[in-house]
């Protein structure tokens, strides 16, 4: 059985980490990162080790409003949904570059397309995949500590 190589740097890792303790201060909960070859990032909790919700978490290297859309792979989708019929939700996290975090359920993308790096750029066939895309006006954006959702803006 072959083993898939992770890419993800140690700038990648630390990232995923202060966008999930962002929100888990935000929310008033703990976090635990999840090892690497799982399909989700963080689990956070509130008082127990009981998971309130899942955590997926993404750096996005342009200011908020630079695209449209934010993508997640298609496996992570998966996840969520498997989850939500436990009755557990997933919630994704994006921080973008100018500092603006927001956040909205893992759940029904707006799009499904197959994307990801350019041929020139892939490092291996895994670098292209189908990814969920989600408007950047689905996504409850945190504004001096308030929730602003941009939603039918």
């Amino acid at each position: 059985m072959s083993v898939k190589k992770i890419w993800e740097t140690k700038e990648d890792r630390e990232r995923e980490k202060e966008i999930a303790e962002f929100f888990a201060e935000k929310w008033k909960c703990t976090i635990n990162k999840v090892a690497g070859h799982h399909e989700i990032d963080f689990t956070f909790h509130r008082g127990s080790d009981v998971v309130a919700f899942y955590g997926e978490c993404r750096y996005k290297d342009h200011i908020h409003g630079a695209f449209p859309d934010v993508f997640c792979g298609l496996k992570k989708l998966h996840f969520a949904d498997n989850q939500r019929r436990n009755g557990k939700q997933t919630r994704f996290l994006v921080k973008w570059k100018c500092g603006t975090y927001g956040w909205t359920d893992l759940k029904a993308p707006d799009e499904i397309i197959y994307g990801g790096r350019s041929e020139g750029a892939m490092r291996n066939d895994e670098d292209r995949e189908p990814l969920g895309l989600y408007s950047i006006h689905r996504f409850r954006i945190v504004k001096d500590e308030r929730e602003e959702s941009t939603e039918g803006s």
